[in-house]
């Protein structure tokens, strides 16, 4: 369906109509659409879960390296 779409005339008007926009809109555009990402908070998330794996991790070693 989407290659008889894009065939001849269509493709002409899609590439030459709505999709030609400057660099400035389509920045405009795409910070409108994204949400802001809350640094901070996935920052405080990896620290957390990172530690949380090394000290599995660490259990672990203990575990299997004295038994």
């Amino acid at each position: 369906v989407a290659a008889s779409y894009f065939n001849g005339r269509n493709f002409n008007a899609v590439v030459g109509g709505f999709m030609s926009v400057s660099k400035n809109e389509y920045q405009k555009m795409a910070d409108s659409a994204s949400p802001d990402s809350p640094i901070i908070k996935n920052c405080i998330k990896a620290f957390l879960f990172g530690g949380a794996i090394c000290c599995f991790g660490e259990i672990l070693f203990n575990i299997y390296s004295y038994a």
